[in-house]
């Protein structure tokens, strides 16, 4: 049912177009003028496209990422089998926790996650992640406002930054040979 509708403002859309094309063309007899119309038509849904990927680039790239502020060395029992830290088991010494900014770019549609990992004990953030998400241009983003977004290319930040913080203790060898 959504699709007909849909489908039903876009063949009006188009018609309202065209109509107001001719009109302009009928008391201007300007063809830049007809045709800077023509423009307008296109560029009303579709504006905000090219220069909110642009944004959403610049943030992927020179603010997206994880930011270690302290590594901490852990005993190989708070890792699993695959050499990855175990979050159930350090659950006990540190957390994680999210915080979702839905308003970040309202005007591109663009949402920022920003993921930590904290020693329960002292409070200090051990490591930071941001990531953000793309809703594409507004008419997809009213259309389908919990629709796929787009996100940062290769993180998946809340993995990484665990491995960036967490760290197996090292074995010290004492004495010589």
């Amino acid at each position: 049912m959504f699709g007909l509708a849909l489908l039903v403002v876009l063949v009006v859309y188009v018609y309202l177009a065209k109509f107001v094309v001719k009109l302009v063309g009928r008391y201007t007899e300007s063809k830049i003028v007809k045709y800077l119309t023509i423009a307008i038509f296109v560029l009303i849904p579709t504006w905000d496209i090219i220069p909110g990927h642009l944004y959403f680039g610049h943030l992927c790239r020179d603010r997206a990422g994880i930011k270690v502020h302290k590594t901490v060395e852990v005993e190989q029992k708070y890792f699993s089998a695959n050499g990855q830290p175990d979050r159930k088991e350090l659950g006990e010494i540190y957390q994680s926790g999210s915080k979702f900014d839905d308003h970040f770019s309202r005007l591109f549609h663009i949402t920022k996650v920003e993921t930590f990992v904290r020693d329960i004990h002292t409070g200090e953030i051990l490591g930071s992640a941001t990531l953000f998400h793309f809703y594409g241009g507004w008419l997809v983003a009213y259309l389908f406002p919990q629709g796929p977004p787009s996100s940062c290319p290769g993180y998946a930040v809340y993995d990484d930054l665990w491995k960036a913080v967490i760290k197996p203790k090292r074995n010290v060898q004492v004495g010589g040979m």
